[in-house]
């Protein structure tokens, strides 16, 4: 049975899980960078989550930066142990991942860039 009163999925359709593949900058990245450059997370969180190899990173938040609308803002910077995360499916390998919560004021619109950590290779992926 489900409890109407805490179950936010049964009250606002907009904390179900999505992958948010329809969102437009999705398909920015998905032109600029190709279909397979990085990996679109589902989640409840609302906005985007797109996994980007760290490489990747500075070119990705660059585009981002000088989009038409761009994404200006950095709103949260954080970092998560992944060992014991059991919904892996689709999603890179990792033992940490640092996100990077950006903003576009013009757009309204939110997006987290994800950045997959091994833990012999722990190092912080910098987004200038």
């Amino acid at each position: 049975m489900v409890n109407n009163m805490t179950d936010l999925t049964a009250q606002d359709a907009a904390w179900s899980t999505r992958d948010h593949l329809d969102d437009p900058v999705i398909g920015e990245l998905r032109n600029r960078f190709g279909p397979d450059a990085f990996t679109v997370q589902a989640t409840r969180t609302g906005i985007p989550v797109v996994w980007v190899k760290r490489e990747q990173l500075l070119e990705v938040g660059d585009f981002l930066k000088k989009l038409p609308k761009p994404y200006v803002m950095l709103f949260d910077l954080h970092g998560m142990d992944e060992r014991l995360r059991t919904h892996r499916d689709g999603l890179p390998a990792a033992d940490f991942s640092v996100f990077y919560h950006l903003i576009s004021i013009e757009r309204n619109r939110d997006i987290m860039l994800k950045v997959a950590l091994s833990e012999k290779r722990p190092a912080r992926a910098d987004l200038h």
